[in-house]
């Protein structure tokens, strides 16, 4: 794949200093080759989110946050939390919060003038159809569930599972009896 090919950068990521932390780490290039991988089973997203130029850049925090630097290009900040998920045993988990992320990107978040919490279910959607819902209901549920928006959102979350996945709440043989 053109995406590791060594001292070939996938097109995503354009070829500059800017992603050369990712490279350094095989657990972090492990978990970006499944999240594109994910992203390219669906190409009108792959599309839309690649419009433009996408950075990943490292900084010092909790999870991550998608900016529009400018009309150019689009930038997910990662920090520290999200890329020890991303170098762990369970690196799926941190590939939904970096697919929550791209789902700002699709949906055009960014200076929208969105509803902030419609804009965070949009993009639970968008890591939920790329195969990451059990992740993300499992990253939301870790947070203070007596948060009313986090309530909203696994709602959502669920409602996805029980359409695309009935066997997770109602195993087949309970299923035959409703």
């Amino acid at each position: 794949m053109e995406f590791f090919k060594k001292k070939t950068l996938y097109r995503p990521l354009p070829k500059n200093d800017d992603h050369q932390w990712i490279y350094k780490n095989k657990f972090l290039l492990e978990s970006f080759k499944e999240l594109f991988d994910q992203l390219k089973k669906k190409p009108e997203f792959y599309k839309q989110v690649l419009r433009k130029p996408l950075i990943f850049l490292r900084a010092n925090g909790t999870w991550s946050i998608t900016l529009e630097s400018n009309k150019n290009q689009n930038i997910v900040i990662i920090f520290d939390e999200l890329m020890k998920l991303l170098k762990s045993a369970r690196p799926r988990v941190g590939q939904a919060i970096l697919a929550h992320e791209l789902g700002h990107i699709f949906y055009g978040h960014s200076g929208s003038g969105i509803d902030p919490l419609t804009a965070q279910v949009q993009a639970d959607g968008f890591a939920c159809e790329l195969g990451y819902a059990l992740e993300m209901k499992e990253v939301l549920e870790d947070f203070d569930f007596n948060n009313t928006e986090l309530k909203v959102r696994v709602t959502y979350i669920n409602s996805y599972i029980a359409e695309t996945n009935p066997s997770y709440f109602y195993p087949p043989r309970l299923r035959s009896h409703q």
